[in-house]
């Protein structure tokens, strides 16, 4: 009972970020013709976020598969980033890491890097419950605005700002937990000249890059990383 108080006050902004979207995303799929019921899968089995919304169009112009597959993967690709460096963590959890991994989404990430696990809690149940309470969180929205979107008018601009407002909250809470402003000024100016150098819709993977490489090369000269 401890762990999931404990759960859900520091999931509690990722809850107040995901619900609204996830209405959303219901409303706007069963508004467009599909079925309640698959808003609730897409959200369990797929669990893209902004993706998911992309994935309607595909569907109302009738892509196939593959072509909504490879959009998905390419939208989600910094996942691959945020996979990196959690590799020697999930490697040792045997076969949950399958679903950890699946689960590792923008803001599960960010809580699993800002905050500090209780010394009374194991590695595992911290990681493991902060993924389940944020995938419920967006299966939840989803379901939610899925059984109501044929019901109630419901219009999504603007919505799109609860996303920026979370992230804003959850960059707030990393700079809390570090010592250095270091990253963060890193981090900014990665993201400035990938604005500059790619513009607004194609700057995310090129910061990512960016910052990590910038990163590297400050802590290689410091001798806090090995040559190889």
């Amino acid at each position: 009972m401890l762990h999931i108080r404990y759960f859900f006050q520091i999931t509690f902004p990722v809850l107040c970020g995901y619900l609204p979207m996830g209405i959303a995303f219901g409303i706007l799929f069963v508004q467009n013709g599909f079925h309640p019921a698959y808003a609730f899968l897409m959200a369990l089995l797929v669990y893209a976020g902004a993706a998911q919304f992309l994935i309607v169009g595909l569907l109302i112009m009738g892509a196939d598969l593959f072509a909504i597959a490879m959009l998905t993967l390419t939208v989600n690709l910094r996942h691959i980033l945020y996979g990196l460096s959690f590799i020697n963590k999930y490697g040792k959890f045997g076969c949950q890491k399958i679903y950890l991994i699946f689960a590792l989404s923008d803001e599960t990430y960010a809580l699993l890097t800002s905050r500090e696990r209780p010394k009374n809690m194991s590695e595992m149940t911290f990681i493991r419950g902060i993924s389940i309470f944020n995938h419920f969180y967006w299966v939840l929205g989803c379901t939610v605005g899925g059984l109501i979107g044929n019901s109630v008018p419901f219009n999504t601009f603007g919505m799109e700002f609860v996303v920026t407002a979370l992230f804003v909250v959850l960059f707030m809470e990393q700079c809390k937990t570090l010592d250095t402003s270091y990253p963060i000024l890193i981090a900014i100016a990665a993201n400035i000249m990938a604005i500059f150098a790619f513009g607004h819709q194609d700057m995310l993977m090129p910061a990512l890059i960016g910052a990590i490489g910038l990163l590297y090369i400050r802590n290689r000269l410091r001798g806090d990383v090995p040559y190889v």
